[in-house]
């Protein structure tokens, strides 16, 4: 039987009785699935067992990856990190967990598999150019300016660690969003990050954010499945680092990572926004060392790309 999300409306997972004792682990997910036969051999593989240290919450748990999963909420936690799901997962009257088959398939399979791909060529691109400025701080630091100097910074790291990295500007010009994209799927990359620094009406808004493409069909269910794992590998890094207060992974529908046509992902690195943030993020130092956990991140890959 082919696993489509036409013929999978939702993944069930039972909780056995006793399940919502503290801390009470219960067996491999596999003995609890009703599921198409594909997906249970996944999870099978996987070796996943659950618990359920609160009520409402459900935690996945293999070889040191813990997902915590909350009832009647798309927010989720990978390794403490908080991750945005494409949609809720609820905790039916008969305590099954109801899952969106998309979040299986494509989030929490890949992330569980600790799932990667071979990186050598890597497109940064700084975001807005010219006569877009993006974001303005109070005091007048322009987004475009701190997009282009982090990016600088990242690809000096990266070249460091043995990667081929290009940039879709080097100066202050302007390019479309349709140019960005196409200019790594021209030079073949095998992933496109870019740079952007976030604003909000909310002047004590802080911290860093990584986004993938919120996927609308299959076809860009295929393309974002590898975009999770560095994605999670960055806001990770900057997480445990100490450097930065990681608002987590989320997903939106920016034109960029829409058009990409190979895994694309955009850092939010911090807020203009933030009168003492912004700071910091116009600092050369700060810049060098998110530089360096980023390519720390990209380096889980080190082993794929011998």
């Amino acid at each position: 039987m082919k696993l489509t999300g036409r013929i999978l409306t939702l993944l069930m997972l039972f909780l056995l009785a006793g399940c919502k004792d503290e801390n009470k682990t219960v067996p491999p997910v596999s003995q609890m699935v009703k599921v198409v036969p594909q997906l249970d051999e996944n999870l099978s593989a996987l070796g996943m067992r659950a618990a359920c240290p609160a009520e409402n919450i459900l935690e996945l748990q293999d070889k040191g990856r813990v997902v915590k999963l909350v009832s009647g909420s798309a927010a989720a936690f990978v390794d403490g990190i908080p991750l945005q799901l494409p949609a809720p997962v609820t905790l039916s009257p008969e305590n099954f967990w109801c899952i969106d088959p998309a979040t299986v398939q494509n989030i929490l399979v890949p992330l569980m598999e600790k799932r990667s791909f071979p990186i050598r060529k890597i497109v940064l691109d700084p975001g807005h150019g010219g006569h877009d400025k993006g974001a303005v701080s109070a005091d007048g630091i322009m987004e475009k300016d701190l997009n282009l100097q982090l990016a600088s910074a990242i690809a000096e790291e990266l070249e460091k660690c043995g990667f081929e990295v290009l940039l879709t500007r080097q100066d202050d010009r302007f390019l479309t969003l349709d140019e960005r994209p196409a200019f790594a799927a021209e030079k073949q990359a095998d992933i496109f990050i870019s740079i952007h620094h976030n604003s909000s009406k909310n002047t004590d808004a802080y911290g860093s954010e990584v986004f993938l493409l919120k996927s609308e069909n299959e076809e860009e269910n295929k393309r974002i499945i590898s975009s999770w794992y560095p994605a999670l590998a960055i806001a990770k890094e900057l997480t445990v680092a100490n450097f930065s207060t990681s608002r987590g992974v989320k997903t939106a529908r920016f034109k960029v990572l829409r058009l990409s046509t190979i895994p694309a992902l955009l850092i939010e690195a911090g807020f203009v926004s933030n009168k003492d943030e912004v700071k910091k993020l116009a600092d050369p130092v700060h810049q060098k060392v998110f530089a360096k956990l980023t390519a720390r991140a990209l380096l889980s890959f080190h082993e794929k790309r011998k």
